[in-house]
């Protein structure tokens, strides 16, 4: 079973392990963070990018297909402080 551990370091910046690598994560300047690493929503992209890039590639030499390049692109345009202009604070937990 895989398994993340993610530890808050100081206002919004994260390290992130599997146990073998370690990668960050952050927020901007603009929004409180010290921009040290990608933000949540940048990683999530990344992520897909980097399934769907291993994928293809994976298909590829299955059906003998010769790849010399391969490139993904997602965009997105959500903006964590708009996404939580609604959010409620549930006082149980903080």
């Amino acid at each position: 079973m895989a398994a993340i551990t993610a530890e808050l370091l100081s206002d919004f910046r994260v390290d992130i392990t599997n146990g073998t690598h370690t990668w960050r994560a952050d927020e901007p300047v603009d929004l409180g963070g010290d921009n040290t690493g990608p933000n949540p929503y940048d990683m999530l992209l990344g992520a897909l990018a980097a399934c769907t890039t291993i994928t293809l590639s994976m298909y590829a030499q299955r059906k003998g297909i010769d790849i010399t390049s391969l490139s993904v692109e997602y965009s997105h345009d959500r903006v964590h402080a708009s996404d939580c202009e609604d959010c409620e604070i549930d006082d149980r937990h903080g």
